[in-house]
């Protein structure tokens, strides 16, 4: 019985989800950006999903050993991406070149609160272990 609901709670988590996240993978081997997401060019994280579709993926493609993160709500307007809403600081362990993998069911309430404010969702600030910081401007 319980496996029966956690399916069906799975099932709705990526119907929910699942329309906006029609990833393919360019030749570099990283997901391509869809509606719901959007990956900052000079972020060294990159948001991805799972062959899958199952899980998250978020990318350390930076020389520098990743030890927080936060995620948010942006819109672009030309150039310029504006955060609407910071969700709190994740502490990590990514090195460079590795990626951090969670279940795509751990995103959906913050996709939805992003899609509803006509925003998306990106990595807005990241935190190295030499006390580094990197933030969107």
């Amino acid at each position: 019985m319980h496996r029966k609901i956690l399916a069906a709670i799975i099932a709705l988590a990526l119907a929910i989800v699942a329309p906006g996240l029609n990833w393919a993978a360019a030749q570099s081997g990283q997901p391509e950006p869809q509606e719901w997401s959007l990956n900052v060019p000079s972020s060294p994280l990159q948001i991805g999903l799972s062959p899958s579709k199952r899980d998250m993926e978020l990318f350390n493609r930076s020389s520098g050993h990743v030890n927080q993160y936060r995620l948010g709500c942006v819109r672009q307007v030309g150039e310029s991406i504006g955060a609407l809403r910071k969700f709190p600081v994740v502490k990590t362990n990514l090195p460079s070149g590795k990626t951090l993998i969670n279940s795509v069911t751990l995103y959906v309430e913050k996709v939805q609160g992003c899609t509803r404010d006509k925003a998306r969702l990106a990595v807005i600030e990241v935190g190295f272990s030499d006390g580094s910081i990197w933030k969107v401007k």
